[in-house]
Order: C-alpha cells, then sequence, then structure tokens
C-alpha cells in the first residue's frame, strides 16, 4: 500500500480504530472482542489444518503463574512506548512489521501455554478489552477463551456494576489496572509546556520526539510506578489501623477495579480529538487499502473533516466532553470503591473515613486531569 501513514490503512486501524474506538465499543456493548478476536481464530485454523492435532491442544508449557499478569504489564507499557514515545509509530513499514512480530509472539505463546492462560493473562488487547468492558451495561454469556457459551445467559445491568461482583484482582492485575491509567496520563502530561520546561526543551522550538526519547521513557516508567505506590499507600494509610482488615493488600486487589472507570475516562479524554478525524483517514483508506484505484465501500474520496479539531466551536464541544468523561469517571469510581468498602469492612459511616485517603487520590487525580485539559501542549 502507499508509505503516507493517512493512506496506509495499517496505522490509521491500528491506532484510531483498533486501540481507541473498539475501547469505546466495549464500553458500551462489553466483551465483543469474544466474537472478533483474530488471535483466537489464527491459532483454531492452525490447530484444524495441523493432522493430528487438535484446534486446542494440550499445553507444552505449564505458565507461570506467580508471573501473573506481569507480562500484559510489560506488553502495555511496550506497546504505550512505541505509540507516544517512539520516533515513527504512524509508519506503515515499520508498524507492519511489529505488527507482524507481535502476532508471532501470541501465536507462539497460545501453542506453547495454552490458548487460555496466555490470552488471559499476555496477551494486551484481550486483557486491556476485558477490563473495560467491566465498565459495560452488557455482560455476555460466552466464554472469551473458546467462543462457546459459557454459564449464566447474557445480562444486562447499570454501567460499572460488574465492578462490584469481580473476585479481587492480583497484584499483578491491579499493576495492570493503574498503569493503564498513569501511561495515557503521563502521555497527556509529556506534550505540556511544564515537562518540557522540566527537561530543558523549549516548548516553542519542539525539539520532535527523538531528543526527548530518554526523558519520556523514564517519565513512562516513572509515572507507572509512582500511581501504583500512591494506590497501595492510599489503601493502607486508610485501613492500618482497622483491626477489621486484616490484609490491606486483599483490601488493596479488591477496590482496585474501582480505578477502572477512571482508567477509562481517561483514554476517552485523551484520545477523543486525535480520533474524531483519524478514524475518518482510517474510513477512506479501509477503501482502497493497496493503493491501487479500489473504492470497496465508496469511501476512498470522502472530505475529511478536519475542523472537527480545529474549528473553536468543535474545540468547545470536545472539551466539555473531556471534561465530562473525566469528572463522571472519578464519581463513578468513589461510589464503586465505597459500595466494596462496605461489604467488606461493613462498619457502617466509620468506612467513609477510612475511604479518605483513597478518596484524596482520586479528587487529586481528578484536578491532574482538568489541568491536562487546559494547560498548553505542544
Amino acid at each position: 500500500g502507499s508509505t503516507d501513514p493517512l493512506a496506509n490503512p495499517l496505522p490509521m486501524a491500528t491506532w484510531s480504530l483498533l486501540w481507541i474506538g473498539l475501547v469505546f465499543v466495549h464500553v458500551l456493548l462489553g466483551n465483543v472482542w469474544v466474537f472478533i478476536n483474530p488471535w483466537r481464530a489464527i491459532d483454531h485454523l492452525l490447530g484444524e489444518l495441523s493432522p493430528g492435532v487438535k484446534s486446542e491442544p494440550a499445553p507444552i508449557l505449564k505458565y507461570p503463574m506467580a508471573l501473573g499478569y506481569w507480562p500484559a504489564v510489560a506488553l502495555l507499557i511496550m506497546l504505550v512506548w512505541f505509540e507516544n514515545v517512539s520516533p515513527s509509530p504512524q509508519d506503515p513499514g515499520l508498524l507492519a512489521n511489529v505488527v507482524t512480530g507481535y502476532l508471532v509472539l501470541t501465536i507462539i505463546g497460545m501453542r506453547l501455554f495454552g490458548r487460555k492462560i496466555w490470552l488471559e493473562h499476555v496477551e494486551i488487547l484481550s486483557v486491556y478489552f476485558r477490563m473495560v468492558s467491566w465498565l459495560a451495561p452488557v455482560k455476555w454469556g460466552v466464554d472469551e477463551f473458546n467462543g462457546r457459551p459459557a454459564r449464566g445467559r447474557t445480562a444486562v445491568n447499570w454501567p460499572c456494576a460488574q465492578l462490584i461482583s469481580l473476585t479481587p484482582l492480583t497484584v499483578s492485575g491491579t499493576a495492570f489496572v493503574l498503569s493503564a491509567l498513569a501511561a495515557v496520563s503521563f502521555d497527556g502530561f509529556s506534550h505540556t509546556f511544564r515537562w518540557l520546561g522540566l527537561v530543558g526543551a523549549n516548548p516553542l522550538e519542539y525539539p520532535g520526539r527523538t531528543a526527548l526519547i530518554p526523558f519520556n521513557t523514564a517519565g513512562l516508567i516513572g509515572a507507572c510506578i509512582a500511581l501504583i505506590l500512591a494506590y497501595w499507600g492510599a489503601v493502607t494509610l486508610g485501613h492500618t489501623r482497622d483491626r477489621q482488615v486484616a490484609d490491606e493488600t486483599g483490601l488493596g486487589r479488591k477496590l482496585a477495579v474501582s480505578m477502572v472507570p477512571i482508567a477509562f475516562a481517561y483514554h476517552l479524554a485523551h484520545y477523543l480529538p486525535a480520533f474524531l478525524v483519524e478514524a475518518q483517514y482510517a474510513v477512506r483508506a479501509l477503501s482502497d487499502p493497496f493503493n491501487v484505484g479500489w473504492d470497496l465501500f465508496g469511501t476512498a474520496h470522502m472530505h475529511i473533516k478536519d475542523s472537527l479539531r480545529t474549528h473553536h466551536l468543535y474545540i468547545e464541544l470536545s472539551w466539555y466532553v473531556q471534561m465530562a468523561a473525566i469528572v463522571i469517571g472519578h464519581v463513578a469510581a468513589i461510589l464503586v470503591a465505597h459500595i466494596i468498602a462496605l461489604r467488606e469492612v461493613k462498619a457502617g459511616s466509620a468506612t467513609a473515613y477510612r475511604q479518605i485517603p483513597l478518596n484524596v487520590l482520586m479528587v487529586a487525580y481528578t484536578f491532574l486531569g482538568l489541568w491536562l485539559l487546559s494547560a498548553p501542549t505542544v
């Protein structure tokens, strides 16, 4: 196809439709990745085409469960680094190599350790989409690892209701949720005049991504570590002298799901302006994927409405949506955390006082999000 990132469907489809748009879909409709997961389909097909091998063979190696979700945490940070720190994430040739390498890694991992274990603990899209689907009002009665009907029917409930009934996350699962939030937050912060001033760069003479790789890499990793430590510190501080809670780590793992609404709120607020325009380029590029003059969907020559991120009216409307997402996400997080704490501690109004440190952290993060929306950026 074309070497122009705006005309080649791979960059636009990967970053705007898959990484941004599908997240929005999962929050509305539940875990639809169950039905469209290409990794599971390819693995199943390879099994069907291999003589004498079942479509889902027994694992060759046993996955070390002590690793938990840490491989997914590492892959998440690598993905965000490639998208937001590396010099050319939109380059079609480079992105094609990365996508191919990830496909090979995923297929080998499923074959070695088993499809269910790999998709549940390592494969980044499966883990991330499952996380944001907890916010959806729809819960599908389908096993996400084999696509077959599971116990329980498809259910419709209030948004975020699934968070309250989830089993506690592991420590690594908690780290994944917090890293997803911290990574997006730092990406927004890394474009501000404040950050560029801290690293000694003149924001009015932007030096380019390559010059900032060491600083942004350290900042991305540091932001993830800082939020993880701040979260555990807030949970521990609120319940250190609580005799009804013998294990602050266990309570912290249960409360971790309350951070998911904030993680999605930042995802929406951060990516919305880019998505509104880049999704249009994706639709246009998909109509002529190989740059040979096709018009498969009648959109190859569609006009791109770039004014969605340049006209003052659209900028204002977008800002209101972003601001509302951040505030509503934090309110939902505090409500979910309060309900979980009431069920766990069962100490009446005293529970509210024990939640003050965690609520302070959430409110402080609200201020950070609103400041990021208003701060001058490059």
